[in-house]
């Protein structure tokens, strides 16, 4: 048996714009396609070493990780948390890298990741959900419950995730304001584990 050699390129996953439905889908179908690629390719190592007489912990089989790259100003709440339970619950080791901006439900969808990293230009900014209703009172206040439930979903992601403190979410949840903030802040509030930046090595 022979071990095909693993593609990085086929490894990195590239989510761009809103968070709905279709980028979801594709990404979380790519993540569960890697995984079972990986699960195989583990098994074959394992054969291929077991018949040279080699005895190895799968645990010991360290493979590429799979990288998100991601900018975004956020999106669909439901479908978006879809996605951070298949990268949160992925056997593959998943790296997310942050270009831009990521806003909104991008922030939880980060938080994620095993590791996360930040161009040192990326903006951040976390607000209070939005949501709008057309149809019966008793529907409306009905949408008005979920409303606040997601809500306190989204924070309740964000504070486990992160040392951002929940008294100043809930303020920035009660004020209904849009706090935006830099890299050196998403570092501070462990929303990242580093900045990439490369300027001091071109001097």
């Amino acid at each position: 048996m022979e071990l095909k050699q693993i593609n990085l390129k086929d490894r990195i996953i590239n989510l761009f714009g809103e968070i709905d439905e279709t980028n979801c889908k594709e990404t979380i179908e790519k993540i569960i396609d890697i995984n079972i690629k990986d699960t195989e390719y583990i098994n074959n190592a394992l054969s291929v070493l077991g018949g040279l007489g080699f005895k190895v912990d799968p645990n010991y089989i360290d493979l590429p990780p799979i990288t998100i790259n991601l900018s975004t100003f956020g999106g669909d709440v439901m479908t978006g948390f879809g996605l951070c339970d298949s990268i949160r619950t992925s056997e593959t080791y998943i790296k997310c890298v942050c270009y831009g901006k990521v806003v909104s439900m991008g922030i939880p969808i980060l938080l994620s990741a095993k590791y996360k990293v930040a161009h040192k230009n990326t903006t951040f900014m976390i607000h209070d959900l939005a949501g709008g209703h057309w149809g019966t009172v008793a529907s409306a206040e009905e949408s008005v419950v979920e409303l606040k439930r997601l809500q306190k979903q989204m924070i309740d992601y964000i504070c486990e995730n992160s040392k951002f403190p929940r008294k100043k979410l809930q303020q920035i949840i009660d004020r209904k304001q849009d706090y935006w903030f830099t890299a050196e802040e998403a570092l501070k509030y462990k929303i990242i584990d580093e900045i990439i930046d490369n300027t001091n090595d071109k001097k």
